[in-house]
């Protein structure tokens, strides 16, 4: 998926906009009368920061929007490599126009170089019969859950991480969002009668880190 991202390095005094790519791999599962519910499996794939422009990466996360059931969204993480220390852990914010937003953080610190996986998230709706209360112009179909990358602006960002270069003394932070608005879109279920799966791979780009 492209990005806009804006680099925001703390010795300088005005920020520059560079391209970037993140890949996820999604699973779709449609909800069935009697199975669970509607649900998306959001992996992102392996991430490798370039030695050369940052020596130590920190603090990174991404948010999904959520639409369809969010009043009765269950989440859960799985999976996930050279983490660090600290476990991830998912934020969930408030339900906007957009849908409810759920922010995925991951601490670190990360080291250029050496690839690492973040978790998965596994969204569903906790009950396949829950009505939604939620304004008619803000649902999705129903018996469907639809799962976006946020962000539409800098200032309302999808993506972000910290970086440090210990050699040149620069530091900073990355904040990015969807190139297209349309391509945001990762996963979306549909109401059939029995359970279905569908997967998409996105080709493997390595992200292009600030210089």
């Amino acid at each position: 998926m492209a990005l806009d991202c804006r680099v925001d390095v703390d010795q300088e005094p005005a920020p520059h906009v560079i391209p970037y790519t993140l890949d996820f791999t999604v699973r779709v599962l449609g909800g069935s009368d009697r199975g669970p519910g509607p649900t998306v499996v959001v992996a992102a794939a392996p991430i490798s920061f370039d030695p050369r422009f940052s020596t130590r990466i920190r603090d990174v996360w991404f948010a999904l929007t959520v639409t369809g059931r969010p009043g009765g969204l269950v989440h859960a993480l799985s999976g996930g490599a050279r983490l660090g220390a600290a476990p991830p852990r998912v934020v969930r914010g408030g339900e906007g126009p957009a849908g409810q937003r759920l922010t995925l953080h991951a601490a670190g610190p990360f080291r250029p170089g050496e690839p690492f996986t973040l978790p998965a998230i596994t969204l569903s709706a906790a009950e396949p019969g829950q009505a939604d209360s939620r304004p008619a112009a803000a649902r999705a179909a129903p018996g469907v859950l639809e799962v976006r990358l946020a962000g539409s602006s800098f200032a309302d960002a999808g993506w972000g991480y910290r970086f440090e270069h210990t050699g040149t003394g620069l530091s900073g932070t990355v904040r990015g969002f969807p190139h297209h608005p349309e391509a945001g879109l990762l996963g979306r279920t549909e109401p059939p009668a029995g359970p279905r799966t569908e997967r998409r791979t996105e080709p493997r780009t390595e992200p292009r880190p600030p210089p």
